[in-house]
């Protein structure tokens, strides 16, 4: 499927991107990369999301903002062979280095954009049958910077890695390009919790991909920005699967736009995508979200399913499923909701004893507690948490 340009105001002008892209220089494999990201932003602009334009157009004024200052090159040793170390490492992961090269090409994407300008890149790398657990912290933005960071999961065949991810972001602009590679029969669980103060904007670009029998269960949450745009691909081949949840609380007049793309190439193959959000004031929430059975994908099962709760007259949410199959003998089904919580459900909790805000939260908290509690790890519960008192009064 071609892949839409979200907007034309969400890439840099020309002569801008260029300076941000001549701001730092890297090593020969690296520059290679920025150089062929930064051609891609050069080739005809696809057809315009005209839904997403319409109803959430850029408040981005990339004349306000300067790039960030590289940051260091890290070599941190994960202990069993796992490593994490600059993106001029990749050469050593030839199984990486060609889908890496075809997902940055892609015109007009988060993903070229961020490739071109990075301020930080690195690469992830855990070997055969190996388990790792690792909290990435990322600093927080404290100016008004485009600052972006990169980061290439390579996780071998049979491993088996947990990750934790903490983002805070304070002013500018923070973009993120997370391509992973999921080996055969590997598992990742992975928690991703990310905050934006109110002056805050985020662009994101995620790319999963999965070989027979791999594994992916993927939790995120996002609180604040004054604009946030993700994109999310999960490419699945035969026998795998993905479990993906993505949790959002907005408020004030915070916007947020996600479009997840789930593409089975594989025959038994299986996903799962839940969007739930909850919007207060006059925040506003967009979602496209497309499932696309390949002809070789026979037997596969596919769900999408988003969710959003309007806390107030105000709020506004857009969501916009859809299927493309190409083959017969699966089972695919998506659905979406927009409503806000019943006065039966309130009535109720009142009835007992529990003045209104009490019960908003409990109501609030039952709300993500599904898609939290399947995940044993604090970090679900800490993100989960910070959703709740987000939006509450």
């Amino acid at each position: 499927m071609a892949r839409r340009a979200l907007s034309p105001l969400l890439i840099p002008p020309a002569s801008l991107l260029e300076l941000y892209y001549a701001a730092h220089r890297w090593g020969t494999y690296a520059q290679q990369l920025r150089a062929q990201a930064l051609q891609s932003l050069y080739q005809e602009r696809p057809a315009l999301d005209k839904e997403l334009s319409l109803f959430m157009p850029s408040l981005i004024d990339w004349q306000v903002y300067s790039i960030a200052s590289r940051a260091k090159d890290s070599v941190l040793d994960l202990g069993s062979g796992a490593w994490i170390a600059d993106i001029d490492s990749l050469p050593f992961i030839p199984s990486a280095m060609a889908k890496i090269r075809e997902i940055i090409a892609e015109p007009w994407s988060f993903g070229s954009l961020i490739a071109a300008t990075f301020t930080k890149a690195q690469v992830l790398y855990v070997p055969e049958s190996n388990t790792i657990s690792c909290d990435l912290l990322h600093r927080s933005k404290t100016s008004g910077f485009f600052a972006c960071e990169v980061l290439i999961l390579v996780i071998e065949d049979g491993a088996s890695v947990n990750i934790v991810r903490h983002h805070d972001h304070i002013q500018g602009i923070y973009g993120n390009l997370l391509v992973g590679f999921i080996g055969a029969g590997g598992q990742v669980t992975f928690i991703t919790d990310q905050y934006f103060e109110t002056d805050a904007f985020g662009v994101e670009h995620e790319s999963w991909h999965l070989a027979e029998g791999a594994k992916l269960k993927r939790l995120t949450g996002l609180t604040g920005g004054k604009q946030t745009w993700a994109v999310r691909d999960f490419i699945l081949h035969k026998d795998t699967s993905v479990e993906h949840s993505a949790l959002f609380a907005l408020k004030g007049q915070e916007q947020a736009a996600l479009l997840t793309y789930q593409t089975h190439k594989g025959k038994d193959s299986t996903s799962s995508v839940n969007v739930k959000t909850l919007c207060a004031d006059t925040s506003r929430f967009f979602y496209r979200g497309l499932i696309e059975i390949e002809q070789a994908a026979q037997c596969s099962r596919a769900d999408l399913q988003h969710r959003s709760l309007l806390l107030s007259s105000g709020a506004r949410s857009c969501a916009i499923p859809s299927l493309e199959v190409a083959t017969d003998d699966v089972q695919c089904r998506h659905g979406s909701a927009v409503g806000k919580f019943s006065d039966e459900e309130m009535t109720y909790l009142l009835s007992r004893g529990f003045d209104r805000e009490f019960a908003s939260q409990m109501l609030i908290e039952a709300f993500y507690a599904e898609q939290v509690s399947s995940y044993s790890e604090p970090a679900a519960n800490t993100l989960k948490n910070r959703l709740v008192s987000a939006v509450l009064p």
